[in-house]
């Protein structure tokens, strides 16, 4: 059976599409939350198979689509990393209740950090998979940075897709100014 695709109002924005899933009456623990990585949804083969493991442990789970994402609205390219962090904080803050733990897949691992510095008294557990923080800077070459900053945007072929790899002016200094791994951070 399919998950049903739910809807909440971005305030100021498309929509953002989730599926979620209670936890049975009689298990405990903390909702897991899937972040995916750039370019990808809440369809890609590591969130189906995060969500069929919680299902069949009883689990809550939340999927989520960024704006400009899969099945919610907006166009991708006007995105940025802090808009996305935006996005995760509203899906959480109103579908979820209790401790979290975030599950981030490559940016998704960017997007993790950055949730739990801006919930720390929610989220529990971190689990990254081939996390990526901070590719906006050691992702590019110098030329695609130059690009990036000369053009607006940087386009390449994409393993995935048919779709050009797209990494938008906007979503590159969002990211450039949004670096963790230089920081010292306290809990």
């Amino acid at each position: 059976m399919e998950d049903e695709i739910l809807y909440l109002d971005r305030p100021g924005g498309a929509a953002l599409a989730y599926c979620y899933t209670p936890a049975k009456a009689d298990v405990k623990g903390s909702t897991l939350v899937f972040l995916p990585g750039y370019m990808s949804d809440m369809e890609g083969g590591k969130a189906l198979a995060v969500d069929a493991w919680a299902k069949e442990q009883g689990r809550a789970m939340l999927r989520l689509d960024y704006s400009g994402c899969g099945a919610s609205g907006g166009d991708f390219e006007d995105q940025s990393l802090i808009d996305w962090r935006e996005d995760v904080l509203l899906l959480i803050d109103k579908v979820t209740s209790g401790s979290i733990t975030l599950i981030g897949s490559s940016m998704g691992g960017w997007l993790m950090l950055l949730v739990a510095l801006s919930r720390p008294m929610r989220v529990k557990n971190l689990v990254g998979i081939a996390a990526a923080p901070d590719f906006t800077d050691w992702g590019f070459t110098q030329d695609q940075k130059m690009s990036i900053l000369r053009d607006g945007k940087l386009e390449e072929a994409s393993e995935y897709s048919d779709d050009p790899y797209v990494t938008t002016q906007k979503f590159w200094r969002s990211g450039d100014a949004n670096r963790l791994l230089h920081k010292e951070i306290a809990f």
